[in-house]
């Protein structure tokens, strides 16, 4: 996995305080942008449980996060159909996840993996990564911003109440994509 370099000091600050105070294990910061009328079940599953997603089938839960607010932006940017939905009011959560509780992908990926013909078989990883319940949380590659990663979570996991999910804050789109998208 890639960090920005904001969320890389981030994390380090986080492990040095924590093993300072003798806390114990290292953290990592996830990020996710939603509707605000749906924060409510931000982390349920339920949205990509009904309609699937690059790394599920539909009926199956995950909770997609990012490695960065800004990636988290540019991935809800990526599959809003009409600019007017700029206009919504939007949610930002941070999560801070324990590092053991995460796994990084290891498995290769198939060829052409960032277009639609192999949306099949990472369906299939992600599905199979939930039924194993091997981890909380999978770090995949992005395909909106190479060398970045989203993290996968799931929902259902035995250990997901150990997320420690921060207060909504509101989060606006700058007026200036609406008119550039003009």
């Amino acid at each position: 996995m890639v960090w920005s370099p904001d969320a890389l000091d981030r994390v380090n600050r986080r492990k040095r305080h924590r093993s300072e105070r003798g806390r114990g294990p290292s953290v990592m910061n996830l990020w996710r942008i939603i509707d605000r009328g749906l924060v409510r079940e931000a982390f349920s599953g339920q949205g990509a449980c009904d309609y699937g997603g690059r790394w599920n089938s539909p009926g199956t839960r995950m909770v997609y996060c990012s490695e960065h607010p800004a990636l988290a932006a540019l991935e809800k940017l990526v599959h809003i159909q009409d600019m007017e939905q700029l206009r919504q009011s939007y949610a930002l959560i941070s999560v801070l996840c324990p590092q053991e509780l995460a796994e990084t992908l290891s498995q290769r990926l198939p060829r052409n993996w960032t277009g639609g013909s192999a949306r099949f078989k990472l369906r299939r990883i992600g599905d199979q990564w939930i039924a194993s319940r091997r981890s909380l949380a999978l770090i995949v590659p992005s395909v909106v911003l190479p060398r970045s990663s989203n993290i996968l979570v799931n929902p259902l996991h035995p250990t997901f109440g150990r997320l420690q999910i921060a207060r909504p804050e509101s989060f606006d789109f700058d007026p200036r994509l609406r008119a550039a998208a003009a």
